[in-house]
């Protein structure tokens, strides 16, 4: 080798050796930002590889260089986007007067995750500036990006965002409205207040909890608008403005607002269930009858049944009030139903007046013609659409369905008696029953499937007929009587008690012939020892015999003979013939009753201490 040659050699190892000692690794990073070296960590920026320039760039943010500001800034428009946005970053976390200015030009780059940065440091910053630049970000076709434009404009606090986020609060996104919900409770104010009315029933209970502490957050002025969603078809909404006045601490007790609150309170929840014993609980002084007349009209059945029972408690004078209101705002079919309650068994009764004219209130009120054509009472067609499950017995249907209780060829159930329900005439023939037995026991059959047709429906109705059914404790039919008060102690017996003993005590006092009747039948199933006291004056029948003799041999099962020859009523003495087993031996056992000196009837003579062996 010559010499020329080994000195080129030694000049490219020297040169080679003199780069290497220049290029710059992670160890140079950290000791300049340990030396506060900015000006090499700014130069650092430039290295043509990128995990240099991040870990130059991370240097001076956290060295808080403010001399590297602009260096960074002119970073924004950089061909590699992991540097510009670490370059967004290190700006954003700078303690500088021109933070704003720059932010507002990072508003202008392409990378949605620059563009986030730079809009929720406007909004730390309260950037008035940012305003316009922010709403207008509200159409950014990132959904991230429009949302930190949503939640900056709440931090920035200005009403003129109050306009563009009303118009998001419904949004589709989740995050949107969440975001919008929020801001306009940190702007506050009365449109921003009316804004967030809508998210009241929000499908998120998230989104709800926060429209109610924005609202709450407003202050007092916002208890105007949680009155109005008391009201409010929607349950949720309703939940949402009691929550509302308990934040505010404005739950009104009384009044008409104090009614609809009880109202939003007992029909809250997913499912509400009406339990006719809270209808106590809502405020029923006549002031608040105007509440109730309205909650009768409400679209959720829970708010009307409730009305109608607090409506019920106040007892007659609720009636005329609620059909005043039918008759000024229901339709012609609802009138023709109404004014069929005339003929309805237990008519003319001021809890008939008030539950048909709260029923046509209903604004889903509906009816079914041809239905209402097939319940005429004790009919096939009645045992057929009743066993039929198109049949659904809402409350337009139940007078119908108390009618099958009629006495089995009563004026109502043969047609003779003219019933306009639905304006529907019932006109049908009566059973001609001189052809022969046959015919007669096949529609006395049928009378009594339609009667357990029937109350097991009524059951179902629950409380919805307990006012028909209580009127119907009034009719003559001694049926129909027997029949709606069995039903009533099936439906509500400690409610029912009452009403139903009246029943017969009234009858009993009149003069009535109580004995043999299904009310009597119905009456010895009940335990009170005023009503076994009534009973002892009734002249018994088989059941009371039967008992009778099981109570003083209580180990044996009696059971009734039926007497070959019917008794003069007339007579005071009611005879009985009771079948029974001694060993394998059946015998039969006699019991007369007679009135003692009280007037009760009991054995005579009286039974003996034992059977006879």
């Amino acid at each position: 080798m010559s010499w020329r040659k080994t000195i080129f050699t030694i000049a490219g190892l020297a040169i080679l050796l003199g780069l290497a000692g220049c290029k710059r690794d992670p160890r140079d990073i950290a000791k300049w930002k340990a030396e506060g070296k900015t000006g090499k960590l700014i130069s650092a920026t430039g290295d043509h590889r990128q995990f240099v320039r991040i870990d130059a760039i991370k240097a001076l943010a956290e060295l808080k260089a403010k001399e590297a500001i602009e260096p960074l800034v002119a970073l924004f428009s950089d061909s590699d986007l992991v540097v510009v946005h670490k370059a967004v970053d290190a700006v954003a976390s700078m303690d500088d007067p021109r933070l704003e200015k720059h932010m507002l030009k990072a508003l202008e780059i392409k990378s949605p995750i620059a563009r986030t940065t730079a809009i929720t440091t406007l909004g730390n910053l309260k950037s008035e500036a940012a305003v316009d630049p922010l709403i207008a970000a509200f159409d950014d076709e990132f959904e991230e990006v429009a949302v930190a434009a949503a939640t900056a404009l709440g931090q920035i606090g200005n009403p003129k965002a109050v306009g563009p986020l009303t118009e998001k609060v419904d949004d589709r996104s989740f995050n949107m409205r969440m975001a919008c919900v929020t801001s306009l409770g940190q702007i506050g104010g009365p449109e921003a207040a009316e804004a967030l009315e809508p998210a009241l029933g929000d499908m998120s209970k998230k989104i709800r909890v926060a429209t109610i502490e924005g609202l709450i957050g407003i202050g007092p002025s916002t208890a105007p608008l949680a009155l109005d969603a008391l009201r409010n078809g929607d349950p949720l909404v309703r939940e949402s403005g009691m929550a509302v006045l308990q934040g505010l601490n404005d739950v009104p007790t009384t009044g008409s607002d104090g009614v609809w609150y009880r109202l939003a309170s007992l029909t809250a929840g997913e499912n509400p269930v009406v339990d006719p014993a809270k209808n106590t609980e809502i405020p029923s002084i006549d002031d608040n009858m105007d509440a109730l007349l309205e909650a009768l009209t409400h679209e959720q059945p829970e708010v009307r049944d409730y009305a109608l029972l607090t409506l019920a408690s106040m007892g007659e004078s609720s009636a005329a009030p609620v059909l005043a209101l039918a008759e000024q705002n229901t339709g012609r079919k609802e009138k023709t139903w109404l004014t069929g309650r005339s003929v309805w068994y237990g008519a003319p009764d001021w809890k008939i007046d008030l539950w048909a004219a709260a029923t046509t209130l209903n604004p889903g009120f509906r009816v079914n013609e041809r239905i209402a054509s097939d319940l005429k009472p004790h009919s096939q067609t009645a045992e057929q659409m009743m066993k039929s499950l198109e049949f659904k017995p809402s409350r337009p249907y139940i007078p119908l369905l108390i009618a099958q209780f009629a006495a089995f060829g009563s004026e109502y159930a043969s047609g003779k008696r003219t019933h306009s329900l639905f304006g529907i005439e019932f006109t049908s023939e009566v059973t001609d029953f001189s052809t022969g037995q046959t015919q007669g026991s096949i529609d006395r059959q049928r009378t009594k499937r339609c009667r357990l047709l029937a109350e097991k429906h009524l059951i179902n109705t629950d409380y919805q007929a307990v006012l028909p059914l209580l009127a119907a404790l009034n009719d003559d039919d001694l049926d129909i009587v027997a029949h709606s008060a069995q039903t009533l102690l099936k439906i509500c017996h400690e409610r029912a008690e009452e009403p139903v003993i009246a029943a017969f005590s009234t009858r009993f006092e009149n003069g009535v012939e109580l004995s043999g009747s299904a009310f009597q039948r119905v009456m010895q199933d009940l335990s009170t020892p005023e009503v076994k006291a009534m009973l002892m004056k009734v002249r018994p029948n088989a059941v009371q015999a039967i008992r009778t003799a099981q109570k003083k041999y209580p180990n044996v099962e009696f059971s009734n003979i039926p007497l070959d020859d019917a008794v003069d009523p007339s007579l005071k003495a009611a005879p009985f013939r009771l079948a029974y087993f001694n060993g394998d031996r059946r015998t039969e056992l006699r019991i007369i009753f007679r009135p003692d000196e009280n007037g009760n009837w009991v054995p005579t003579p009286p039974l003996a201490d034992k059977l006879p062996e």
